[in-house]
């Protein structure tokens, strides 16, 4: 069984290398919170395509922010948490991502694979994705 005092060490470890492209830890990191993260979107959306639409997002940040997560702020489940009930609370305030996604697969032996479509752009490059354009 796992010391839990090394868990929260372990995800730090796992967010770096989410920052530097490892879908494997993005995988991981996958396995261990979206069960949480869908229960507490469907709580906000009460849909389960919303809270599916909400996992992915959550994951998606996390792919492409990664780097933004402190661990000395707070834990990646309450982190991923805030991500998730900021989505789930106001769909009018989500991104169109237009053709991003996370294709998650399991294999057949249970392992997650996590492979990312595309990187969302940087916030500067948001400019055609904001609310003005359609």
């Amino acid at each position: 069984m796992p010391d839990e005092r090394s868990a929260p060490t372990d995800e730090a470890v796992l967010v770096a290398a989410v920052a530097a492209g490892s879908e494997d830890a993005l995988a991981s990191l996958y396995d261990r919170h979206a069960n949480s993260i869908f229960a507490t979107a469907y709580r906000l959306t009460g849909d389960r395509s919303g809270a599916e639409d909400v996992v992915q997002e959550v994951f998606l940040t996390l792919w492409n922010r990664a780097e933004r997560f402190d661990p000395a702020v707070g834990s990646l489940a309450a982190w991923l948490g805030t991500i998730a009930r900021n989505r789930g609370k106001s769909p009018a305030r989500r991104r169109p991502w237009d053709g991003v996604g996370l294709e998650i697969r399991r294999s057949a032996t249970g392992r997650t694979r996590v492979a990312a479509a595309q990187r969302i752009p940087k916030r500067a490059q948001m400019g055609r994705l904001s609310r003005g354009s359609t």
